[in-house]
């Protein structure tokens, strides 16, 4: 199984922006913001989340 994952804004080249439409942010959504993280060597991030 292969699957593509973009981040949703890399801001200043340091701070890494994620948006979620969710009514609840789950461990998987941080898990994806933390291995972007690592695998762009990034310490800043801010998770949110977006609902009708």
């Amino acid at each position: 199984m292969s699957a593509e994952y973009r981040l949703d804004f890399l801001c200043k080249d340091n701070i890494i922006v994620e948006c979620k439409s969710v009514s609840e942010l789950i461990a998987n959504h941080r898990a994806q913001l933390f291995n972007y993280m690592r695998l762009l060597k990034k310490n800043m991030r801010n998770l949110g989340k977006l609902f009708p």
